[in-house]
């Protein structure tokens, strides 16, 4: 999954292109402790108007950290994930934030919050009598998945988003997403990443586990593939269709 999912970020995002329309923006500092299942972020918010609502997982309980008010709009709903690749439902809350009329429109809004999401694998049906694992989102020792249907940052339904994400891991760690990956910083305690998307998103992908990492680079980009076990031969053939499909749709 991890590979697919770099695998269409590396297409869509990394071209560098100018956006006509200013989408509204979050940038969010993201702290994982897979051992506890939790996440905690602090997550700045622009261009999304006075008032606007989204829904979080049930398990994270968000703060604002800026003027205005935070309203618990929904105190539980069950509702299917929604984005590229609609999960079963999570139990969420629906929050609404409203900004103070006198405040200058462009103002950012911050909000942290923190908490466990630990959603169990299922076994789904593929067809031809096959089965995989599937879950909307989870943070365990074996690793990290978060998406649109995880509910896990304040990213309002519907609402495409540019966005930039720093992610604090422990060491030996990585984590990937949407875009290109501006930072990496490892430590005998800790590693930080970072990744921007500047083309809007549908919803905010995180990965992270003990990966093997991979990269080539061309004048075009820098392709990069993740592999839970150490297999440089698959890892070429990766890193080949990859610069293959870039140098195309950039033709």
């Amino acid at each position: 999954m991890s590979i697919t999912l770099l695998f269409g970020s590396l297409i869509w995002c990394l071209p560098v292109q100018e956006v006509p329309v200013l989408h509204p923006h979050l940038v969010a500092e993201v702290t994982l402790d897979p051992s506890a299942g939790s996440i905690s972020w602090q997550v700045s918010l622009e261009r999304l108007g006075k008032q606007f609502e989204f829904g979080l997982h049930s398990g994270i309980t968000p703060r604002l950290e800026s003027q205005g008010s935070l309203t618990l709009v929904t105190q539980t709903e069950q509702q299917g994930g929604s984005g590229l690749d609609p999960q079963r439902p999570v139990s969420r809350k629906i929050w609404r934030v409203t900004v103070p009329e006198e405040l200058a429109d462009d103002l950012p809004v911050f909000i942290s919050a923190r908490g466990v999401i630990r959603e169990d694998l299922e076994q789904v049906a593929s067809g031809a009598g096959r089965s995989f694992s599937s879950t909307p989102g989870t943070i365990e020792e074996r690793g990290v998945y978060l998406a649109g249907a995880s509910s896990w940052l304040p990213h309002p339904e519907g609402v495409l988003v540019t966005f930039s994400l720093e992610v604090n891991l422990p060491a030996g760690w990585d984590a990937v997403s949407q875009g290109s990956r501006r930072n990496k910083e490892t430590g005998a305690d800790r590693t930080t990443v970072r990744w921007d998307c500047e083309l809007p998103q549908e919803e905010v992908f995180l990965v992270a586990a003990r990966f093997h990492e991979y990269k080539k680079i061309t004048p075009l980009v820098e392709a990069l593939v993740f592999l839970r076990d150490e297999d440089p031969n698959l890892a070429a053939r990766y890193l080949e269709a990859t610069v293959q499909y870039v140098d195309m749709y950039a033709q």
